[in-house]
C-alpha cells in the first residue's frame, strides 16, 4: 500500500505508516521522484519523504537510550537499504528467523512498529545507511 498525498503533516505520514503503507509520496514530489519511490517500494523497500524526517517526535527514545548490538546495527543498516528479511540473511548469513528476531528487537528499540517507522525514526537518531 502506498499513499499518494497532497498531505505532509507527520502525524498524517505516521498514520499512514503505522496503518499499514510502506510508502507515502507527496503529489508535490517530481516524476522522478515518484517513479524512484516506486521501484523501491516494488523492490521490497519503503519510501519516507524527506520532509517526514525532520522536525522533533518527543515519542522516540534520544540516541543516548538506544541500546543495539553490533548484528542488530547491520541489520538495521540493511534495512535502510530497503533489503527484505530474506536479502538481509544472505547478507550477514544468518537465518531469515534470526533477521526477523532482530528486526523486532531495534523496533523495540526505536519505538515502532513497521520497517516504514523505523526508517524515519533511525534516521531522526542519525543511523542512516554506511
Amino acid at each position: 500500500l502506498v499513499v499518494l498525498s497532497a498531505t505532509l503533516d507527520h502525524a498524517s505520514i505516521r498514520h499512514a505508516l503505522g496503518a499499514g503503507a510502506v510508502g507515502y509520496i507527496p503529489k508535490t514530489s517530481t516524476p522522478g521522484v515518484m517513479v524512484a519511490a516506486l521501484k523501491l517500494i516494488v523492490a521490497g523497500g519503503t519510501y519516507v519523504p524527506p520532509e517526514a524526517l525532520a522536525g522533533p517526535d518527543t515519542r522516540r527514545p534520544r540516541d543516548a537510550e538506544l541500546d543495539l548490538t553490533q548484528r542488530q546495527k547491520d541489520v538495521l543498516r540493511l534495512i535502510l537499504k530497503g533489503y527484505n528479511n530474506e536479502r538481509i540473511a544472505l547478507e550477514l548469513a544468518i537465518a531469515p528467523n534470526t533477521v526477523k528476531q532482530h528486526a523486532h528487537a531495534i523496533f523495540t528499540a526505536l519505538g515502532v512498529s513497521s520497517r516504514a517507522e523505523a526508517v524515519i525514526a533511525a534516521t531522526r537518531h542519525g543511523l542512516g545507511v554506511r
